[in-house]
């Protein structure tokens, strides 16, 4: 929001400048040229960890195995297709997750991808430049167990093409981008975790970065998705598929320190 306000202060004292018919400015005045926008002085900019990712993913697959359940033993069949609707639902908030986690694209990327931008033999997606906050289409290169994973959930949903999260009234239209922070934020809250103040999908995004902090900055961006670079790193440190492929399947796990785990994180902690 501060960065909107001070575009729109930029744009309207351009509009004072330019000067259009009967050889008068645009705007006589700036009306926001007192305005003072204050800078944010505490801003929260929160991480997920590691634990937190699986427990989170764990309590979004009980809540799949539950509806499961009730699918098998309700007799109404009405009752039965709501069960199984939230059954597959839950497994789609898994795999949502699952690609939040693995790709560190923002929640809108991931609402809007379609089957055919994953291609399981190349080992890569595309990211669509009409999700992408800077309008740019991204081809990234990942791992060939995290596409098998994705290949997966795609047999499960027996999916053949289209969205890969499609709106439940309209299945040739994703889902809203929210629907995912909806889930993620019922699932943490079925697995006891705290809430992180400052985010829901984005201390993912922040995760992923973090956990590639030992590869070259310019490969990061690129397979993250970041544009906004100084021009030094644009120049002069330009990645080749090689160095993409490192980043996206050699991660350093963000734990949690001992201290600081709750027991429902320490619960997810692989033996």
């Amino acid at each position: 929001m501060q960065a909107d306000l001070k575009l729109l202060k930029q744009v309207l004292y351009w509009a004072c400048t330019v000067i259009g018919a009967e050889s008068r400015p645009w705007l006589d005045r700036n009306p926001l040229a007192d305005v003072e926008i204050a800078g944010e002085s505490d801003v929260r900019r929160p991480v997920a960890s590691q634990e937190r990712f699986l427990a989170t993913r764990r309590a979004m697959q009980e809540m799949r195995l539950k509806y499961e359940l009730e699918a098998e033993q309700e007799l109404r069949p009405n009752a039965r297709r709501r069960a199984k609707a939230r059954a597959r639902s839950w497994l789609r908030a898994d795999l949502a997750l699952v690609l939040l986690e693995g790709t560190g694209r923002r929640r809108g990327s991931v609402a809007s991808l379609r089957w055919n931008d994953v291609d399981f033999e190349q080992h890569r997606i595309t990211w669509r430049a009409e999700s992408d906050k800077k309008r740019k289409s991204w081809r990234v290169v990942y791992s060939a167990s995290f596409l098998e994973e994705v290949q997966s959930f795609k047999d499960r949903l027996s999916a053949e093409g289209g969205c890969v999260f499609p709106q439940a009234d309209d299945p040739n239209a994703p889902i809203k981008p929210e629907l995912i922070s909806q889930w993620v934020l019922k699932a943490e809250a079925a697995a006891g975790l705290p809430n992180l103040e400052g985010g829901l999908c984005h201390p993912y995004r922040r995760k992923w970065r973090s956990e590639r902090s030992h590869h070259p900055v310019k490969s990061v961006a690129q397979a993250g998705g970041w544009s906004d670079l100084v021009t030094m790193l644009n120049c002069h440190d330009i990645p080749d598929d090689d160095a993409i492929l490192a980043v996206t399947s050699e991660p350093r796990r963000r734990w949690e320190k001992p201290e600081n785990r709750t027991n429902a994180v320490a619960a997810a902690e692989p033996s």
